[in-house]
């Protein structure tokens, strides 16, 4: 889910969170991070939720976080850009991201 609060002419803070709904039930490793910032590696159990927030570059629009992803089924690394501010800055709250199996 992304949600984006924010005053106009300036992006809010952006909240990201990633929830585990994979089928079967297995556990997901994920590691995000920016230019800038490395957020670790992390890994949600079925039903879990990882959360981050942080503040969108506001004279570039240059934003872009990344994650990676494995699970037991499929120990392949798989990469997608979880926040791209071009893509994303006008998305609002209620939109859930769920990584399927056979996007990523």
């Amino acid at each position: 889910m992304l949600s984006n609060a924010k005053a106009p002419g300036f992006p809010g803070k952006v909240t990201v969170l990633i929830w585990n709904g994979l089928t079967p039930p297995q556990d997901l490793t994920l590691h995000c991070k920016d230019k800038h910032h490395d957020l670790g590696e992390h890994t949600l159990k079925y039903g879990e939720v990882y959360e981050f927030k942080f503040i969108p570059n506001i004279f570039w629009y240059a934003t872009l976080y990344f994650c990676s992803f494995k699970w037991p089924s499929d120990p392949s690394l798989h990469h997608f850009d979880i926040y791209d501010q071009e893509r994303d800055f006008c998305k609002s709250a209620g939109t859930i991201w769920v990584p399927p199996l056979d996007c990523l």
